[in-house]
């Protein structure tokens, strides 16, 4: 196992000591979202399309993976909602911190294969914090997210002045 898995199962698992499941599956959400991003900036849309292939691919194996023999599949589990919680930012910036790190410091590793390991692994995680794999496309909506989309974390609202004289 490289380096970088192994930073984001500890910040997995010390996230998942100080927060909830919930928690942690955001901030992993949050994560793929960076690497997307990450992706997109260092190489372009169509290494962008490439990871979104993989992480259909990923999701597709594991709901195969899961079928009990009933010949049904098993049902996708929601994406969790945005939500801006005390202990959801505590996730997510344990996250962030180590995905900062991976995808400044990999070396000579080109972003994009860097960024395939990281991905997958990061979706073992999820599916693990949700007891199942999400639809893939929804995931992917709620990773590309846009300006007028809901999922798009906004910033807080400023705190107000008041002036005393």
């Amino acid at each position: 196992m490289t380096l970088h898995l192994q930073l984001i199962d500890f910040a997995v698992a010390n996230a998942a000591r100080h927060t909830t499941p919930e928690d942690v599956a955001a901030a992993l959400l949050a994560a793929l979202r960076r690497v997307r991003a990450a992706v997109g900036e260092a190489e372009g849309f169509a290494s962008q399309c490439a990871l979104d292939d993989g992480i259909r691919e990923n999701l597709l194996m594991e709901r195969l993976r899961r079928l009990d023999g009933s010949g049904d599949p098993p049902a996708s589990r929601p994406v969790p909602p945005i939500s801006e919680t005390r202990t959801r930012r505590i996730a997510m910036t344990m996250l962030d911190d180590v995905m900062g790190l991976i995808l400044t410091g990999g070396g000579p590793i080109p972003i994009g294969l860097l960024a395939g390991g990281v991905t997958h692994h990061l979706l073992g995680h999820l599916v693990r914090c949700l007891g199942g794999a999400p639809d893939a496309e929804e995931l992917l909506a709620f990773i590309r997210g846009t300006e007028s989309d809901p999922a798009t974390v906004t910033e807080a609202e400023p705190p107000r002045v008041v002036r005393i004289h």
